[in-house]
């Protein structure tokens, strides 16, 4: 995918919706024959949204960061707004307890709040945690 992705042009000349058909049609592997036999390997569409999430976002935003593109930074993170919420059990927890996941950039931040206050018990130094202890 890297191979065949055209850095020059992708990042700069297209819009955010642009960027993400144009990453899902990379992603939409050509049937090949490899030492497996899966010739007939297609990601899903959810699938697609997590690798853009966690690989191809994470990439752009260090490409900007390191080329000094903030066009590129901002691109990044105008993707993860368009993206829906990753799901899982961890984000399942925090929309038991009320709050609003509404794309991946905000599944993203309780990601990182969770991973970064809660699994090293660190509840009175968060607000979430701080607000949820005094109820």
């Amino acid at each position: 995918i890297i191979k065949r992705f055209d850095f020059e042009t992708s990042f700069i000349y297209l819009s955010v919706p642009q960027l993400i058909a144009y990453i899902y049609q990379l992603l939409d592997l050509q049937p090949t024959q490899d030492v497996y036999n899966r010739s007939n390997l297609k990601l899903t569409k959810s699938f697609k949204e997590l690798l853009l999430i966690n690989w191809i976002v994470p990439f752009m935003y260090w490409y900007g960061q390191t080329t000094e593109d903030e066009s590129i930074v901002n691109n990044a993170l105008e993707i993860l707004t368009a993206l829906p919420p990753e799901k899982n059990g961890i984000l399942n927890k925090w929309i038991e307890f009320g709050r609003v996941v509404n794309n991946a950039a905000d599944s993203q931040a309780l990601l990182e709040i969770f991973n970064e206050f809660c699994t090293k018990k660190k509840c009175l130094s968060c607000s979430i945690g701080y607000c949820l202890l005094n109820k």
